[in-house]
């Protein structure tokens, strides 16, 4: 992708991104707070003027000024379990977990006027939408339409989170709140599918009301409640900075018998909205040039002859901060697909050998998916449910074309992704996948098996990621939650859309070779980083300066130790213990200019074996020197 195509829309809305943060409340930003009126808040509903909450511990429902918190008014719950409570413009309606029934209840003076008795097990929180009663029942994992005069059930509809409690409507969408997840959720009207997840501040979400303005929450945990923004102008929040340093390592091995003549590309990690990089790009040995690809990427270029039998290591290492990220109100605000631009068009809907754009199983699907719809929004979202509900996740290491992966339902989230950008290219709708290491919560971590998502430009918007393969969960909530998110667990190396002349259908390196036999094994190491600056440069392609690294590491009984030095010199090569003392020396004399390789097999320099523990290896002249942390595990 060219770079300018992304950076025109991303940098623009990072940049507003930074101005509505510090001019105005941020999407899901707490408002206000007060306590709520005795230990366990559950409903919670608004009478226009008064808020209304239930408590759970007190059995009482009370009647409180929103600017003060002050209870004004209170009155013993009909029931055991007042878990939640609506208006319907005159009486509260509330229901009740312990006796399975929702009670129309007088707010004068907390007398019944009606009850309904319900069917299912765990009703939760309340809503009085265009004359009927909409109740989330936790344990069926519905949310059911009521009529408030019979009681009978007019419709239902998937509840979007396991542990649904809240229920309100704001006068176009239902939200709801997960108490596990602490979300909430804004629910589409008409096709009751999520369209905006925001993250709750309290630990057990419960309660929701709205104002007209803002969200209200009643939190059962922390016993307080919350006024929450949740409209604003910024297209997308980020959230949960991670610093973490990524180690991407392949080596390279001949297995044949005659020389093998190896080229291989590297893509160049960059900055993006969502990942900082936080010093220059680190490589070992330095590339023999930088190259940019047909989309405008950089790429790290590398020529070498293989002798038989022998093997080669290249690796690249830098520091890194990456964020969540969310998208809001991405229905109302992606524009039409006749405003997308011409060169973005041009560039981002043609077919592609893995794409198959034109194939009948692939327009017939696009028919099926799209069912009508002509917003945009609606028309990828189709798309992206289509695929999450048509392919199984199956990581068999091939990269079939969209067609067949439709017709054997089931691929690897390149096969997710790369169909979902068949389908919408097949509709002309620009897409185009990026590609990296999957980042676990626990580190250090190495990922061998890598990821792949897509991004759709949406032209009031710009290039917004949409990820089908982590979207393919069973609930509502989980199968909206990266259809305009991102995650920070996550390190994006590569972006493009089809067939790079360097990268192929590839990421993050692609190799070929004549002569010998090639085996290769690759993997990214994250470790934790205490870096806190970022800079946004390229790497440098001028003089470089000594490079060293070890690999494995850690290690058990031996490491292999890789120099690359620039100019010829008097070199020494030495290992110390964390107390500073040598602790071996490796090398010690002149050394040419050029690619050096050495081995420690975790001795000193009498043969004596050293603990397991943490050893500095330094490498260089006098005037220059380099060093490597390592790790002895034995």
């Amino acid at each position: 992708m060219n770079r300018r195509d992304f950076l025109r829309i991303s940098t623009a809305a990072l940049f507003l991104f930074i101005i509505n943060r510090h001019a105005s409340a941020q999407i899901g930003q707490v408002v206000q707070t007060f306590p709520g009126p005795h230990q366990h808040p559950a409903g919670l509903t608004f009478d226009g003027q008064y808020l209304w909450v239930s408590d759970l511990t007190s059995e009482r429902i009370y009647k409180i000024e929103p600017a003060t918190g002050n209870v004004f008014l209170s009155f013993p719950s009909p029931g055991s379990a007042p878990t939640g409570l609506t208006w319907d413009g005159q009486n509260l309606w509330c229901g009740d977990n312990d006796l399975d029934k929702i009670y129309k209840i007088n707010p004068a003076d907390g007398s019944v006027l009606q009850t309904i008795a319900i069917s299912t097990p765990a009703p939760r929180g309340l809503a009085f939408v265009n004359g009927s009663v909409y109740y989330q029942d936790s344990r069926a994992e519905k949310i059911f339409q009521l009529n408030p005069v019979t009681g009978e059930v007019v419709s239902q509809f998937a509840a979007p989170g396991e542990y649904g409690r809240g229920l309100t409507w704001d006068g176009n969408s239902f939200w709801s709140t997960d108490r596990f997840k602490n979300e909430y959720y804004r629910l589409d009207s008409l096709r009751k599918k999520v369209v905006d997840i925001i993250p709750a501040p309290g630990t057990y979400s419960y309660g929701l009301a709205w104002d007209g303005t803002y969200l209200w929450n009643a939190d059962y945990e922390t016993n307080k409640i919350y006024k929450i923004q949740v409209r604003g102008d910024e297209l997308f929040v980020r959230s949960n900075p991670r610093t973490i340093r990524i180690l991407y390592t392949v080596e390279t091995k001949n297995t044949g018998s005659t020389t093998m003549n190896l080229k291989s590309y590297f893509a160049v990690p960059t900055a993006t909205p969502f990942q900082e990089l936080l010093n220059n790009i680190r490589y070992y040995p330095a590339p023999t040039s930088f190259l940019t690809d047909n989309f405008q990427r950089p790429v790290a270029y590398y020529t070498q002859s293989i002798l038989p039998g022998s093997s080669t290591f290249y690796r690249w290492e830098v520091d890194a901060k990456t964020y969540n990220a969310r998208f809001y109100y991405l229905s109302e605000r992606v524009g039409k697909l006749q405003e997308i631009p011409a060169d973005i068009k041009a560039k981002y809907t043609v077919d592609g050998s893995k794409y198959d754009i034109h194939n009948s199983v692939i327009t017939s699907a696009l028919t099926e998916a799209v069912q009508g719809e002509t917003g945009l929004y609606w028309m990828v979202r189709n798309i992206h449910d289509y695929i999450i509900s048509h392919i199984e996740y199956i990581n068999d290491h091939v990269w079939s074309d969209a067609p067949q992966v439709l017709t054997q339902g089931h691929g690897s989230c390149s096969e997710y992704s790369m169909t979902f950008i068949s389908m919408c290219r097949a509709a002309g709708i620009p897409a185009c996948s990026e590609a990296g290491g999957h980042i676990r919560a626990q580190l250090p971590y190495e990922d061998t098996v890598f990821h792949r998502w897509a991004y759709i430009y949406f032209p009031q918007v710009g290039w917004t990621p949409v990820d089908c393969t982590w979207d393919d969960r069973d609930n509502p909530a989980d199968q909206a939650r990266y259809f305009g998110g991102y995650s920070g667990d996550v390190f994006a190396t590569t972006r493009n859309g089809g067939d790079s002349n360097y990268l192929g259908w590839t990421y993050n390196v692609a190799q070929s070779s004549s002569g010998g036999k090639r085996s290769r094994t690759k993997k990214m190491e994250f470790f934790q980083s205490t870096v806190s600056v970022a800079v946004t440069d390229l790497p440098e392609t001028g003089e470089q300066t000594n490079t060293l690294v070890n690999y494995p590491n850690p290690f058990n009984e031996e490491t292999q130790i890789m120099l690359q030095n620039p100019r010829a010199g008097f070199f020494s090569i030495a290992v110390y213990d964390l107390l500073g003392r040598q602790v071996a020396v490796l090398f010690q004399g002149e050394l040419s200019s050029g690619n050096h390789s050495f081995v420690w097999d975790g001795k000193d320099s009498n043969g004596n074996v050293l603990p397991s523990g943490v050893y500095f290896l330094i490498a260089g002249t006098k005037a220059e020197k380099s060093g490597v942390r390592m790790l002895l595990l034995r």
